[in-house]
């Protein structure tokens, strides 16, 4: 998945509500509960690909642990989440962590070399 293809991207969440599939629609269509009960912003992050270039399956693994550990010892809350295309033929593991500021989710991004964050909020899930 390229820059490009963000707007198509298709995220699996895994929340304490149970599993939800977010997909782009147009603004102002919404479907279905947001995730989140208590309304709070949810980012989706991944430690995968740095730099937007194909890793090997094992060093994209090990970023991802990094990726967990860093939201371990920060104490944030995160869900398991996992990206694709439309044909959910390219996974990208990832994470959603509930209630961050956006500054601090990009930082985050920044700090695993990502080239996006999606971000979402009850008035425009």
């Amino acid at each position: 998945m390229t820059s490009s293809n963000y707007p198509e991207a298709v995220v699996r969440v895994v929340s304490r509500t149970g599993p939800v599939e977010v997909r782009s629609a147009p603004v102002s269509e919404v479907s279905g509960p947001f995730p989140d009960p208590a309304g709070r912003t949810i980012h989706i992050i991944t430690a995968h690909n740095p730099n937007g270039r194909r890793q090997s399956d094992a060093a994209n693994a090990k970023a991802h642990g990094r990726l967990l550990a860093a939201l371990y010892e920060r104490r944030l809350e995160h869900w398991d989440a996992v990206g694709g295309d439309d044909s959910w033929t390219h996974l990208v593991q990832s994470v959603a962590v509930v209630g961050i500021s956006e500054v601090d989710a990009l930082a985050i991004g920044r700090e695993f070399s990502q080239e996006a964050v999606l971000g979402w909020r009850p008035q425009n899930w």
